[in-house]
Parts: structure tokens; C-alpha cells; sequence
């Protein structure tokens, strides 16, 4: 694995690119001035498919690319994947993305590290999908999990579950975000499940193991 890997990095988003705490980093303005001296391409901000296909017929193949998206799309996520993006990640608040902070960077200099070398980084989000899709279908969260909930709950781990932040979520439900924070603590009470990542699981079809304790706990509710 390349500990110090050369990095282009091309972004379609209106802010700042993430920082990376490597010694070789460019930002191109351009996708044609990515070349055979460039280890790693990061693609970074919203919608990034089109850029892994465009990446791939100027070069007349796919370099090790990792696309850093700041809202999960599903059909974004398959397609880029599809094109050759080697590794996808979601970059936001939800754990087992990619965050903020020093060990939010340490995670993504590893993750083009290790594109680089190539290997295979995605976000747990992005994991989820992708399992269902190799299964030919997203199945979606058990009805014992949905019957818990209501029309207005469903629909916030709707948009959770689409990559939304709380901040997103209030704004699609109409509410604050602190109505919202206790809105999502309602629904993982009844999920019964600690942490937003495994509400979102079980919302996307992978439900977390259980402990016999909360197992029974579920049934009788």
C-alpha cells in the first residue's frame, strides 16, 4: 500500500474539499488534466456518476478513483460503482462515514491510501446498498420493524436512510432540529436500537443482532 499516494482531487461542490493530510495533493480544475502520475482520483461533492464516466473516457480506463459524496443517492452510488469507482464513501455526521475532525481525516488519507494500493473503502451506508443490489433487490425494512412505526416516522428513516442529516430531516418533517433529534429518539426506542447507524440498518434491511433480552423485549411490544 503507497503510504504517500500522489492525489488529484476534482469536486463538483460549492465548498471547501475536504482536508487531506498527504504530501502530494492537487485540486484540478479540469478532469482532462488527471493523468498517469495521479495514484488516486478523489471525486468530491453530489452526483458524481457522470464524472466517473467522463474520468474513464478521456483515460480509456477507470484510474483508482474514490468518490467522497456529500448526500448518499443509491442510483448515483451503483452507477459510479459500476463505471469503476473503486471506492465510494459518504462524508457527514452519520457514524461510519466520513467525518470531520482528526480522525475523520486519518480515515479518509487511509481510504485513498489504500484505493491506491487497489483495495476497497465504503461507508457502511454505502455497504448496505451495495449487498442488496448484488441481491438483485433492496428489501427494505421488515414489517415487524414498520408496523412499530408511524406513517410520519417511517418517513424520517425514510430520509435518514437516504443519506440525510437531522438538519435535512427537520426540514423535510417541518420541524426544529431539536423536535427532530427527539422525534429520532422516539423512533430508535422503538426500533430498540442505541445508535442512529442501526436504526438505519434495519431501515435498509440489515437488521443488527439482537441480545435474547432485546429480542423478547421486540416480540412483546
Amino acid at each position: 500500500m503507497p503510504e504517500k499516494p500522489r492525489v488529484a482531487v476534482f469536486s463538483n461542490a460549492t465548498g471547501a474539499i475536504p482536508p487531506i493530510a498527504l504530501p502530494h495533493v492537487r485540486q484540478v480544475e479540469d478532469l482532462g488534466d488527471i493523468g498517469p502520475d495521479d495514484d488516486v482520483v478523489l471525486l468530491y461533492g453530489e452526483v458524481l456518476s457522470p464524472l466517473v464516466h467522463r474520468l474513464r473516457t478521456l483515460l480509456g480506463r477507470t484510474p483508482p478513483v474514490l468518490a467522497l459524496t456529500t448526500r448518499l443517492d443509491g442510483d448515483d452510488m451503483l452507477e459510479s460503482v459500476r463505471c469503476g469507482a473503486a471506492s465510494y464513501m459518504l462524508e457527514g455526521p452519520v457514524p461510519g462515514s466520513v467525518v470531520s475532525g482528526p480522525a475523520g481525516r486519518a480515515c479518509l488519507v487511509e481510504a485513498l491510501s489504500r484505493t491506491a494500493a487497489g483495495e476497497h473503502c465504503f461507508s457502511f451506508e454505502v455497504a448496505a446498498f451495495l449487498v442488496n443490489d448484488v441481491r438483485g433487490r433492496v428489501s427494505g425494512p421488515p414489517d415487524r420493524y414498520v408496523n412499530l412505526l408511524s406513517p410520519r416516522e417511517r418517513q424520517a428513516m425514510d430520509m435518514l436512510a437516504r443519506g440525510l442529516t437531522t438538519r435535512e430531516v427537520a426540514q423535510g418533517l417541518g420541524t426544529t432540529e431539536k423536535t427532530t433529534r427527539n422525534y429520532l429518539s422516539r423512533i430508535y426506542n422503538k426500533l430498540q436500537v442505541r445508535r442512529q447507524s442501526e436504526a438505519i440498518m434495519i431501515w435498509l434491511g440489515r437488521t443488527p443482532p439482537q441480545t435474547g433480552a432485546e429480542a423478547s423485549g421486540l416480540r412483546a411490544s
